[in-house]
């Protein structure tokens, strides 16, 4: 028996498309990005969007970014400290800005209750990141 769902090549192809979509929207992107935006291209497949910017649900759960997978912790590892971390002190080289970084800091408190929390630690450095931001001298 193979895979029924979410294998098809019609579903990659859709995913694949997304991925080319955004770069071509937002310039090269790196790779957590691209992965990230195929999976939920994928979860999104065959749902059409309710409204637009300030439409449903503005409020509230949008300025909370879904952390679900591991993917997701890296993407908001990469999107915390885009050019990586310092090595004396280990706090992010550059921090994202307030308005993004909040969103993304209030999704990741889920991330203590995800299976392999341990080991999302280790193998994205996601808690040396959210360290840096909490040391960082303007709490913003």
């Amino acid at each position: 028996g193979g895979r029924a769902a979410g294998g098809s090549s019609s579903a990659k192809a859709a995913q694949e498309a997304a991925a080319q979509a955004v770069q071509a929207r937002f310039g090269p992107l790196r790779k957590a990005t691209v992965d990230r935006a195929r999976r939920i291209a994928a979860s999104k497949r065959g749902n059409k969007r309710k409204g637009g910017p300030g439409g449903e649900g503005a409020e509230g759960e949008d300025r909370k970014s879904r952390i679900d997978t591991q993917e997701d912790v890296a993407w908001a590892a990469a999107l915390l400290a885009p050019m990586g971390l310092k090595v004396a002190g280990g706090e992010p080289v550059v921090r994202a800005p307030a308005s993004s970084a909040a969103p993304v800091l209030e999704g990741l408190k889920a991330l203590e209750g995800m299976p392999d929390f341990v080991a999302l630690l280790r193998e994205t450095q996601i808690g040396k990141v959210v360290a840096g931001y909490r040391h960082h001298p303007k709490p913003e």
